[in-house]
């Protein structure tokens, strides 16, 4: 049966078996799937954004870019697009590019905590750290027993010398679960 022939229904089952097999980890069969469900309905949003998935998964970003593109061409208003393709350009280390990516999802959901960490993040790899610590505040504002964001903020407030903050910090992560910058502190007097 080509897609021609196939009625909605088997269409959508190629949809379907694409997010079975992401489930299941096979992403072979589900990239597979996904370009069938693209080829039979190319202005399925959602069916470019698994197969990006699917990209990512496999390590191949361009491609997972490519696919967040087109995805972000059919629905422009969906900030998970944008989320996924800034956590793609990140692992190319185009964090400019990363930064814009989640700088919208902000603008479109100012409480989105994942775009915020994630921005801050990208920030501590551009050596921006006090626009990361900026991001960490917002982030614990929305989610204030994350224990990674004290970490991380931490170790901003180390790189821009004021180690009090970044031992205050490193209490709060460990009182939280994670004591990794606590332990630094505790080897050796020097943090970091």
């Amino acid at each position: 049966m080509t897609t021609e022939t196939m009625t909605p229904i088997a269409l959508y089952d190629w949809y379907e078996k694409g997010l079975h097999a992401c489930r299941s980890k096979n992403f072979i069969f589900a990239e597979k799937a996904f370009n069938k469900a693209i080829e039979s309905n190319p202005r399925d949003a959602s069916a470019y954004y698994w197969r990006a998935f699917v990209h990512k998964n496999t390590n191949n970003f361009e491609k997972s870019i490519a696919d967040y593109n087109r995805a972000i061409e059919i629905s422009p208003h969906t900030a998970r697009f944008y989320l996924k393709r800034g956590n793609a350009y990140c692992k190319l280390k185009q964090y400019q590019l990363a930064i814009d990516d989640f700088t919208e999802v902000i603008r479109m959901e100012p409480a989105n905590a994942e775009a915020r960490f994630d921005r801050a993040v990208t920030y501590m790899q551009m050596g921006k750290y006090k626009l990361a610590v900026d991001d960490y505040d917002s982030f614990i504002g929305l989610k204030p027993d994350y224990a990674d964001a004290y970490t991380y903020r931490g170790i901003s407030y180390y790189y821009q010398g004021k180690y009090s903050l970044c031992y205050r910090d490193a209490l709060r992560a460990s009182k939280l679960g994670n004591d990794e910058l606590l332990e630094i502190f505790k080897e050796d007097m020097t943090p970091l």
